[in-house]
């Protein structure tokens, strides 16, 4: 399962990044179906899956499995706490849910929202990438979805260019073509070998 680590200053950034793109949010895009959201400074792991209109959360305390979560996707864009089998408030599980949602989004849309600054030529000052679209950096087991460019905080992928040689998940996406053509592409397994799981990470200071 693909893994998500969150320190108290990433969750408050993705709660701006919500703030100013909610209606992105409310799309309630799911571009990974499984993943393990870790939260080191309070020692809680919430394992999520999506399937279909249910969203569950399988919440722990250190070792301690403290029960699930779920809620049902209503039409409006919104959820709908459907059931807790945990100790937790309904603030503390709304809590939950708005920090997987904002993830998601953020994954999905982020790299859109940014403003970047425009050059002489009016075209607009992009960071240097691969031809893929990543950045030039060494390989590593850990994929960074924001990175800092100038002042900028980016919302995007930093990690090595080369594919792994394992099978590993793709997460779900937009796909641009040329023609202005937009598809989305569901989650997909890629590669041969044996399963190799991603960790990602907030707020990796780029080049």
């Amino acid at each position: 399962m693909n893994k998500v680590i969150l320190k108290t200053e990433d969750i408050e950034y993705l709660l701006k990044w919500r703030d100013r793109h909610t209606d992105l949010v409310r799309q309630s895009p799911c571009p990974m179906k499984s993943c393990q959201l870790r939260f080191p400074d309070v020692d809680t792991i919430v394992n999520a899956h999506a399937d279909g209109s249910t969203i569950r959360f399988d919440v722990m305390f250190g070792s301690e499995p403290i029960g699930r979560v779920e809620f049902e996707k209503t039409i409006f864009g919104m959820c709908k706490l459907k059931k807790n089998k945990t100790k937790l408030k309904n603030d503390g599980v709304q809590g939950i849910l708005t920090v997987y949602s904002s993830l998601m989004a953020l994954l999905v849309y982020g790299r859109s929202t940014v403003d970047y600054p425009l050059l002489e030529d009016g075209k607009k000052k992009r960071p240097t990438t691969h031809r893929n679209g990543h950045k030039n950096v060494r390989s590593s087991d850990t994929t960074y979805i924001l990175t800092r460019v100038g002042n900028e905080l980016l919302p995007a992928i930093k990690g090595s260019h080369r594919s792994p040689s394992c099978t590993f998940s793709v997460r779900g996406h937009y796909r641009h073509y040329k023609n202005g053509k937009v598809v989305w592409i569901h989650e997909y397994v890629k590669g041969e070998g044996k399963q190799k799981d991603k960790t990602y990470k907030v707020g990796k200071k780029g080049e």
